[in-house]
């Protein structure tokens, strides 16, 4: 505790474990899986055979996750071969014609992943705004949609939660929460056939947050919460936000509105759009400039 009673916040490092690609990527393929007691048809990531290459997570990692497109197959693949796949251990499923089975992760959790980040990023951005209009619909969307999952209600714990700014903020905060928590989901015994392969929980030995305390300087050590894999690190780092560790904002640009970590920047609050973004309307304003320029001289010489 400082002079100030306040707690000195954990460090998120999303680099203190190793963060492995392989070096041919991945690929996608379609297959049967055994799940809830039935057989599945679901398209799997599979990782190439080649060797490893260490990756360093940038700090806007979570912000480059929430926008990879969901229904986007190429997207997936594309953020997956540049930082790797979720999990370190995948399901286990057959390829048609294939009787041995394959190890590969499947695409529909990627996309419960994506959608529930950037459900929780918009509620959270809402909420601290005090966008109330903007909470509302965030959250009948979400009981509209069919997908109330995507979200975890606090209101079987706190349900004398009214006002809808407290219950938006309660709720990012049980969804991140729980992603910490949770594990990845145990294969089931294989029903294809000739198959043989009895399921396990050999996944999620794999899917845990590890903590240790560094030496620091100005203090004793610093407590470092470290991610054991991919999907670990994404909600890590927006919990770092929730956690108030973390600067987000809107990309003001009226073509992007995507959001951006200003955590880094030396004055976060002159910060209004991407770099990318901000010379493009410069480039744009200074065509319209020149447009403008060459208009007004024609009008003098009518």
């Amino acid at each position: 505790m400082d002079n100030k009673g306040t707690y000195e916040a954990a460090v998120v490092d999303l680099n203190a474990s190793v963060h492995q690609v392989p070096e041919n990527g991945f690929e996608i393929v379609r297959g049967f899986r055994t799940k809830h007691g039935a057989m599945a048809t679901r398209c799997f990531l599979v990782r190439r055979s080649g060797q490893d290459r260490v990756v360093k997570l940038p700090e806007d990692f979570y912000l480059k996750f929430s926008d990879v497109n969901p229904v986007n197959k190429d997207a997936i693949l594309e953020f997956a071969d540049r930082f790797g796949s979720l999990r370190y251990i995948g399901s286990h499923f057959h390829a048609p014609g294939d009787a041995h089975g394959k190890e590969g992760e499947d695409i529909t959790e990627w996309k419960i992943e994506i959608d529930r980040l950037r459900t929780a990023i918009d509620l959270w951005f809402a909420a601290k705004i005090g966008d109330k209009p903007g909470i509302h619909r965030l959250l009948q969307a979400r009981r509209k949609t069919g997908k109330p999952w995507i979200l975890v209600s606090p209101l079987s714990c706190m349900p004398e939660l009214k006002d809808e700014l407290e219950l938006a903020k309660m709720t990012v905060i049980v969804t991140v929460s729980a992603a910490l928590r949770q594990k990845a989901e145990e294969d089931t015994p294989c029903m294809f056939p000739g198959c043989g392969s009895r399921g396990g929980s050999a996944r999620s030995g794999h899917d845990y947050t590890t903590a240790w305390l560094r030496p620091s300087k100005g203090r004793d050590a610093d407590l470092v919460v470290v991610p054991s894999n991919l999907i670990k690190a994404i909600w890590l780092q927006f919990a770092a936000v929730v956690a108030g560790q973390r600067k987000l904002k809107k990309c003001e640009a009226p073509d992007c509105a995507r959001y951006m970590d200003v955590t880094g920047s030396p004055r976060p609050g002159a910060c209004r759009m991407h770099s990318s973004c901000e010379e493009r309307w410069r480039k744009r304003r200074y065509r319209e400039s020149l447009r403008s320029q060459s208009e007004n001289i024609e009008r003098e010489h009518r």
